[in-house]
């Protein structure tokens, strides 16, 4: 069985769509290649709900919010921290996930699995 720990991907939306869309998909890609497996709400959500209408956003943060107690860590993947992200974090935060930046993400990788096998 292919089972890998979630790591909930936590990057900015809201303004150049488009490109912070294309951003995400790097970012996954660098949680994946972390060994994580990357859930992305807002690649998914994006496909059928309309970012720039308030109670759409709204409905999207809250389907994220739901993957978000799933995971095992939460990645912060720019230096700017939009409101959307801001929520995520804090939602985190009460849940006690860990929270990394993707800097970091390899270290906590690399320590996690060294305390499994003590």
């Amino acid at each position: 069985m292919y089972e890998r720990p979630l790591a909930y991907v936590c990057s900015p939306l809201k303004g150049e769509i488009e490109a912070n869309l294309t951003k995400a998909k790097q970012y996954a890609r660098k949680v994946f290649e972390a060994g994580y497996e990357p859930i992305v709400p807002h690649l998914y959500y994006t496909g059928f709900l309309n970012d720039r209408k308030a109670e759409e956003r709204q409905a999207g943060i809250a389907m994220g919010l739901n993957h978000l107690k799933k995971c095992r860590i939460l990645v912060v993947c720019t230096d700017k921290i939009s409101d959307g992200m801001l929520t995520e974090i804090n939602e985190a935060y009460r849940l006690s996930i860990p929270i990394v930046n993707l800097s970091g993400l390899q270290l906590y990788a690399n320590i996690m699995t060294q305390t499994k096998k003590k």
